[in-house]
């Protein structure tokens, strides 16, 4: 999640100060939702992210988001599973890399009566906000200046 701040203004002012931001925050979140696309580019059943973008008075918030749990599973890792893998299985996601790749194999069969040792957290969320921190502060600084631009 990314929050911008505006310092105290005459509402005016404010309102067009926010419709800037809001619009640099829209066009940011969709470049992150397309990141977040990226991945799943592979996967067979795809999650779907929900992007959202919330402002007040004072902020302006930028979200993407899924339910999905396998993606929660993937991207946040487990302690422990219980599906057995094909011998040939080579998963499509990596920790440490965005987009997923090609993979093979699949599940085998699911039990809890043979736990295997969980899934390496893949951290797509820290990896796309360490790709992507500087550009939202460019991204925010040119809404604060076209802002600058249309009041003056």
């Amino acid at each position: 999640m990314l929050t911008a701040t505006l310092p105290k203004v005459n509402q005016r002012m404010q309102q067009l100060a926010m419709k800037h931001l809001e619009q640099s925050m829209n066009d940011f979140v969709k470049l992150l939702e397309g990141d977040f696309q990226l991945t799943v580019r592979t996967w067979k059943v795809k999650p779907t992210f929900k992007k959202s973008v919330k402002k007040n008075n004072k902020s302006i918030e930028g979200k993407v988001s899924t339910d999905n749990d396998i993606y929660r599973f993937v991207s946040g890792g487990t302690r422990v599973r219980y599906a057995t893998m094909t011998p040939d299985f080579v998963a499509k996601t990596r920790p440490g890399n965005i987009p997923s790749g090609p993979g093979r194999g699949g599940v085998l069969y699911i039990s809890k009566q043979k736990p295997r040792p969980g899934i390496e957290a893949r951290e797509f969320d820290k990896q796309i906000k360490n790709k992507r921190g500087k550009e939202f502060a460019k991204t925010m600084l040119d809404g604060i200046n076209k802002f600058i631009m249309e009041v003056n």
